[in-house]
C-alpha cells in the first residue's frame, strides 16, 4: 500500500508538533525561571479560586510577609502566605481537633485580654504560613509545622492581600498595648 505525498507531510507535521511541545514542557519544567501551579482547594480563597493556573516565580529573591509561595512537604504541594518570617515572634494558643494537635495564631483582642496564650519565636530557616481563607478554615503551620525555606518552589507574582487577613497585625507586637477606646467587654 502506497502512503501519499500529503500523509507523510500530515506524519512529519504531527511528529515535528510533538516534539516540539515535549521540548518546551521539558524547557518550562528544567530551565524556566517559572513554574506552572494549578490551586487544589479552597484554602486561598478569595484570593486564588480553586482549580485556577497560575505562575511562580522559582528564582530566588528576598522573602517578606504577605507572600504567596508555594512549597513542597513530605510530597505535597501546598500555597499559602507567609504571615512570619524566622526571628518573628507570634502569639499563638493550643488545641485538639480530631486527635491532633495544633497551635492557632490569635488576635490581639486575646492578647489583650489577656486570654490563654503564648508567644513563640519563628526559629532561623523556617517561616510560619496560612491560607487566605475566612475563618481559618486551611491547614497552615499550626497544623502542618513550620515550613523549611529550603522546601520553597517559588513565589507567586502580584498577590495582593485580603482585606479580612489579620494575621501580620499580630506579629512582633508583643508589648503593643491596647488602644485608648479597646473595649474590654465587646473583645
Amino acid at each position: 500500500m502506497k502512503v501519499s505525498q500529503h500523509e507523510k507531510w500530515t506524519k512529519l507535521t504531527v511528529y515535528t508538533i510533538s516534539i516540539s511541545l515535549i521540548l518546551s514542557l521539558v524547557w518550562l519544567n528544567f530551565f524556566s525561571p517559572f513554574v506552572l501551579v494549578t490551586i487544589r482547594g479552597h484554602s486561598m480563597e478569595p484570593t486564588y479560586k480553586d482549580g485556577s493556573w497560575h505562575l511562580a516565580n522559582k528564582n530566588g529573591r528576598q522573602l517578606q510577609h504577605g507572600d504567596v509561595i508555594v512549597f513542597k512537604i513530605k510530597n505535597e504541594t501546598y500555597i499559602k502566605r507567609i504571615v512570619a518570617l524566622p526571628g518573628d515572634e507570634i502569639p499563638v494558643c493550643y488545641g485538639i481537633n480530631d486527635g491532633q494537635l495544633y497551635a492557632s495564631i490569635v488576635p490581639m483582642e486575646c492578647v489583650w485580654l489577656n486570654l490563654s496564650h503564648e508567644w513563640i519565636s519563628i526559629p532561623l530557616d523556617y517561616i510560619w504560613v496560612e491560607g487566605d481563607a475566612p475563618n481559618n478554615m486551611s491547614l497552615g503551620s499550626g497544623y502542618m509545622g513550620l515550613v523549611d525555606v529550603k522546601d520553597i518552589i517559588g513565589v507567586m507574582n502580584y498577590t495582593e492581600t485580603p482585606e479580612t487577613f489579620w494575621y501580620p497585625s499580630v506579629v512582633n507586637k508583643r508589648k503593643t498595648p491596647p488602644p485608648v477606646n479597646f473595649n474590654h467587654k465587646h473583645a
